[in-house]
């Protein structure tokens, strides 16, 4: 797969599994696809096709040059440089505890805006008092 002239590509680590592969001449590559998000195309050189034959199906820690999406800033693609089999418990360890923004985490857990407020409303029913059921749990807080 190849970039666009004078499309810059960032060096990038991804950690995931290893899915399929295809070993057509000239055109080897495969998929990754880490414990969070969506996979991500990758080729790699005539040189490393035992190696990708090999970690089919596992865990691995790659790394290469990535090409990004201006648009959505995700990884279109990865030319894989480097590749090494990972222990199937640390995948995704390092994803769990890296920090996101709420936008990250939104697109993560696919959770849209809020439309319109009304959706919100009901929930309680119509023939109780809101304002006692209100006063009746702050009581009891206070005495638990």
């Amino acid at each position: 797969m190849a970039t666009k002239p004078g499309k810059p590509l960032l060096k990038l680590r991804i950690e995931g599994t290893l899915e399929m592969a295809d070993f057509k001449e000239g055109d080897e590559k495969c998929r990754i696809h880490p414990p969070i998000g969506n996979p991500v195309g990758c080729t790699f050189d005539k040189e490393m096709e035992d190696t990708i034959y090999e970690l089919l199906r596992r865990p691995v820690r790659i790394q290469g040059e990535a090409s990004l999406d201006p648009h959505t800033g995700r990884t279109t693609f990865i030319q894989i440089k480097k590749i090494e089999p990972l222990d199937p418990l640390i995948v995704g360890a390092a994803a769990f505890l890296r920090p996101h923004s709420f936008e990250e985490l939104a697109q993560l857990q696919g959770v849209k805006p809020l439309e319109s407020v009304s959706a919100l409303a009901g929930g309680f029913p119509e023939d109780e008092n809101l304002d006692e059921f209100l006063d009746d749990v702050y009581e009891r807080r206070e005495t638990a």
